[in-house]
This record gives C-alpha cells, structure tokens and sequence, in this order.
C-alpha cells in the first residue's frame, strides 16, 4: 500500500486524513501555518528588491475552452507569477460555483488544478451587503484568500442612481469587518483618474480612503505612457498613500481591439501611438510585434527606473506575446527541480502542506485533484477526516463606473 501524508497525519494509517477540497462549508478550518498571504509576499519582494509579475484572465466563454484555458494559465504561471487574478464577468453568471465557466468556478480551478494563488475580482454595485457577504464566504470555503475589491460597471442603461450605490470602500470596509485580515485586499488605481470622479485629486483622496479602510495593494488601470503611471505614482505618495502601487499593463495585440478597450475605458490613445499604428493596422502580425516591443520598451523604463515593483499583465488570454514579454524582462523564472514529482503549490493555500500522495497518481495530477477534492463528502471512507462534521457510525442516519463623496 502506498503511504499517503497530509497535514502531518502518516502513512498507513486507513484514518489518516485528507482535508484539501474547498468545501462549502463555513465550520471548516484550514491548518495554514505555511501559506504566505498575497500581500505579505507582494510586501517581502518590494523589500528584498526582486522585480516579479501577476497576471490577469477573464472567464472562457465556453465548457469546450475550459481545459485549454486551464492549460495555458498553468503553462504562463510556470514562469514564477506571484498571483493570477480571474475578472468578474457579469455575462459569466460570476458567483454560480456549480456552472462550469462562472468566474468563481474558474478561480477554484487556477487554485486547484494550476497551483497558483489565485484572486479573484468581486464587485459590489450590482449587489446589497448580504450578497456580498455570501459571495465572500463562498471565496472562503473555495481556498481563496486574496479578492480585488471593485465597485463594478453599471448595467446598460443603468445609473447609479438606480443602484444600491455600494462601492469599493464599501467592500472593503465589510471584509475588515468580517473577515478580519483573513483576506488580502486588492482595490483599482486610475493613472488618470476614474472618468465619473470629479476630479483627478479628488479620485486620490478616494483612492487613499480605500487603502486606509484596509486594502493592502493598488493594481492601476491601463495606460499608454509610462510618465501617466510615474507621476500618479509620486502623486500617491505625497498625499500619504504608502501601499504597494502595482501597474497594469495591457499590451497592444490588435488595432480594433485596442481602440475599444480604450473606448470601454474611456481612455484616449495617444496620437503618435495611432500613427504608428495606421500603416500596419490591416497586419495583425505587425501591430503585435509593434504592442509587444512598446510594452517591453515602457516596462523596462518602469522597473528600471523603480517606479514599479513589478508587473501586472492584462492578458486577454493570450500567451505568445504574454510570455515573449516576460522573457525580454528577465521576469520569467523556469520552475526549478521539484521535491516532489508534482507541481510545487506552495502558493495553494491548502495543499501547500501536502508532501505525499498515492504512487499510483504521481503521473496524474489533476486525477489526483479532482478524485481527492471530494473526498470530505464520504467522512467514513478509507482515508475519512474525522473533523468532518458528517464523521460518524455508519450506522446513524443523517440527510445524505464611480461616484466619489468622501463624506459617505
């Protein structure tokens, strides 16, 4: 028999106890002596000087595209990102964990399958507190312990008005009040400001109440210009903001996509960028070449001139350029050789305290993960946790866009 150790409990022992799935249930507790929070980590690396990288998706639109994303964020995060982050999308259904392409079911799965910590992008507009709430405990019993705290697009047609009129400070004020220091707390930065704030210094002054009610870091919009992002960042720190200022940073992949991104955001691109970019905008090739050699170009100049600590890409779910930019940084960082046959998950919140599995799974890593998640469902089975509260005779019966008022 293959000896199987998890959180300390031995080899043949058939009681021996396996709790690693993210189940639903808030009575659970995680032994997480050895998880670093996002934060703590982001923080460590400022310290000891060492430029890192994260990087952001957004949901596949279909069951079909999910092993193939899966694939392709376990392919980039193997580079040695620090975090990945998966959006809100509202066209996802986002807090529907059973529906295979929801936001919140693609975040358990880069947790789980891929390794990487994962945070996941919640907003607040479209909901009341309790919502929220639900939805935080959800990314609680999931694994998560990092969420970017956003207000969220208004629905079409829709104005805040018509809303609860929650916002991101909002959020974070809740999850402190909730949760504690349970969860690292992402919020947004706008280079320029939010396009519905009054006014650039008054998007600040938001920005700082943000991270006094307890967000941890700042993860900026997009922007063209690296002096955009120098200048909000030497703004921030003169009003008093001290938290980790995170870039981020969208390459140019394509010409028409480019120029609705920045409609979307209600952002202009600079003209000399559309000059350079009109003679080649019917070459797609060219205009990636063109995006991927600027955003090396700005990157550089950032992290050079340490203005960033690191980089956060917007993906789109690509990977060639993704990746062909991270190498030109030197930020790509080839796993080294593992201790275990498995993937090194000393970002996965709980199965960073796994050191044994079943020799018969050592070439099936993600059978592995998906038979063992489940296994706290049938608490008197073979490898039964008897820290589940169904643990028992088996005999016994049981039911199998941002208005800012600082005044708020």
């Amino acid at each position: 028999m293959a000896i199987l150790r998890v959180n300390g409990i031995d080899s043949g022992d058939e009681n021996a106890v396996v709790t690693e799935k993210p189940v639903f249930e808030t009575s659970k507790s995680w032994s997480l002596k050895n998880y670093e929070l996002l934060h703590e980590r982001i923080e460590r690396l400022i310290d000891e000087k060492t430029p890192f990288f994260s990087l952001e998706f957004f949901p596949p639109r279909f069951v079909n595209g999910v092993p193939n994303f899966l694939e392709r964020v376990e392919r980039l995060s193997e580079g040695g990102s620090v975090f990945v982050d998966m959006t809100w999308h509202m066209g996802s259904d986002p807090a529907n964990i059973d529906k295979v392409t929801s936001s919140s079911s693609i975040a358990a799965s880069m947790l789980d399958y891929c390794g990487v910590d994962t945070m996941l992008h919640m907003t607040c507009v479209q909901y009341n507190k309790a919502d929220t709430l639900k939805h935080l405990e959800q990314a609680k019993a999931m694994g998560l312990r990092s969420i970017l705290a956003l207000r969220g697009d208004l629905p079409p047609g829709t104005e805040l008005e018509d809303t609860n009129q929650f916002r991101a400070l909002d959020m974070i004020r809740w999850i402190r009040e909730e949760y504690g220091d349970y969860f690292s707390i992402g919020c947004a930065g706008y280079p320029l400001g939010h396009p519905q704030a009054p006014s650039y210094k008054a998007d600040l002054q938001y920005l700082k109440a943000k991270c006094d009610a307890g967000a941890n870091f700042v993860i900026t919009q997009l922007f063209f210009e690296p002096e955009t992002f120098e200048k909000f960042v030497a703004d921030c720190r003169e009003i008093g903001i001290t938290k980790p200022i995170i870039p981020g940073i969208m390459p140019i992949m394509g010409y028409e996509s480019i120029k609705r991104i920045a409609k979307l955001s209600q952002l202009e691109i600079p003209d000399h960028i559309l000059e350079d970019l009109e003679p080649i905008k019917h070459d797609d090739d060219a205009v990636q070449k063109y995006g991927t050699e600027r955003c090396i170009e700005m990157c550089r100049r950032l992290l050079d001139n340490g203005s960033a600590p690191s980089i956060h890409l917007y993906t789109m779910n690509r990977e060639g350029s993704i990746r062909e930019i991270l190498k030109a940084l030197g930020l790509w960082k080839l796993e080294g050789d593992r201790v275990f046959p498995w993937k090194n998950r000393s970002q996965h919140p709980i199965r960073c305290l796994e050191s044994v599995r079943p020799i018969y799974w050592s070439f099936r890593p993600r059978s592995y993960i998906t038979r063992t998640r489940d296994w706290d469902q049938f608490p008197n089975g073979r490898w039964g946790n008897s820290s589940s509260p169904a643990f028992g005779d088996v005999s016994s019966y049981y039911l199998s866009n941002l208005t800012v008022s600082l005044t708020k």
